[in-house]
């Protein structure tokens, strides 16, 4: 629903000019800070936007206080793999007819899933798809079929366990699990058959993720922070892709700054974005074998309970394809 509502949104604005090209900017990110002092992007910057805090990524959206991960869900107290194996061989949510599969939205991540979006609306073509100012909201974002909603998160299809005390997936062995293989899906690009080996996306305890070392691309994190205090959070991306970062506050009279260190081949390169209307969030196209970590302040608050509260989430793209776009909100770095 908010994704038609999105679509609508888009058709009936006018844009500057977003565009489907070969020469890309080789790596770039934009930010929530960035968009906004473009005024081409007004419609979208405003608070009650689909980036503002009143938004799809604000705190009362879909992956805010109450949302469909404010509480554990009875899926996630016992392993249903079994039966999540069954389902997947009579056409379940980890089949080819699921939204991974090249039956589902994953097809947008091709020329053919592109032309059909296209064919609804152009301007939302280019806005939505990957490297599109509005990526985070789109397929490839933190909404897209490999976040947090999607068939591989925390109420997803796989019929992991969960560990509450850390929050990360468990097998039938007690072991942690942190991929899945989906051999049996089926594409006509040669970069999505190559690698079916899908990252799981956890939703983990604060203390746990601080402390975690070799984390990927593909989760989330509740946590709180005091008045000058300030989190830190490492992860690395195995893959060339854009990695969507989002931190947002668990209620609307919070604001938090997020800075990106980002680490690749000797060269470090900081990114901050601290808007005061928007949800901070950072999409960043990264080299293989990046190092970022994610530092999360408290900007300012207006309530006066000491614990101020957020959800930092990350997801990455998957393999950076021909459905990518240029347009002048990228930022070289």
């Amino acid at each position: 629903m908010n994704f038609l509502i999105l679509l609508l949104f888009i058709t009936i604005t006018t844009f500057t000019n977003i565009v489907k090209a070969d020469d890309v900017k080789e790596y770039y990110y934009f930010s929530a800070e960035t968009l906004q002092e473009d005024l081409s992007f007004d419609p979208f910057v405003q608070l009650g936007g689909p980036l503002g805090s009143f938004g799809v990524l604000g705190a009362y959206g879909p992956l805010g206080s109450l949302g469909p991960y404010s509480n554990d869900s009875i899926l996630k107290a016992f392993d249903w793999s079994s039966f999540s194996d069954y389902l997947t061989k009579k056409n379940g949510p980890l089949s080819n007819y699921g939204p991974l599969g090249s039956k589902g939205p994953n097809i947008l991540s091709t020329n053919e899933g592109y032309e059909m979006l296209e064919s609804f609306n152009k301007t939302a073509a280019n806005y939505l798809a990957m490297g599109g100012p509005l990526h985070i909201l789109g397929p490839f974002g933190l909404l897209g079929v490999k976040g947090i909603m999607g068939p591989l998160g925390i109420n997803g299809a796989t019929g992991f366990k969960r560990d509450r005390r850390a929050g990360n997936f468990i097998d039938k062995a007690k072991q942690s699990v942190r991929t899945i293989k989906l051999e049996h899906l089926e594409f006509d690009h040669e970069q999505l058959n190559s690698n079916k080996d899908f990252d799981l996306y956890e939703l983990y305890e604060s203390d746990f993720a601080q402390n975690m070392s070799g984390n990927d691309t593909s989760f989330g994190v509740i946590s709180s922070i005091r008045y000058y205090q300030e989190k830190s959070f490492e992860f690395n991306s195995k893959d060339e892709q854009l990695v969507s970062i989002a931190v947002v506050p668990e209620y609307q009279l919070d604001d938090f700054k997020l800075t990106l260190t980002v680490e690749n081949d000797g060269e470090t390169t900081t990114i901050e974005t601290d808007s005061k209307t928007l949800i901070d969030f950072v999409v960043i196209k990264v080299k293989k074998n990046t190092k970022i970590t994610a530092t999360i302040e408290l900007a300012q608050s207006w309530h006066f309970l000491s614990n101020k509260k957020f959800r930092l989430f990350v997801g990455g793209s998957g393999p950076v394809l021909e459905t990518e776009v240029k347009g002048s909100h990228q930022r070289a770095y």
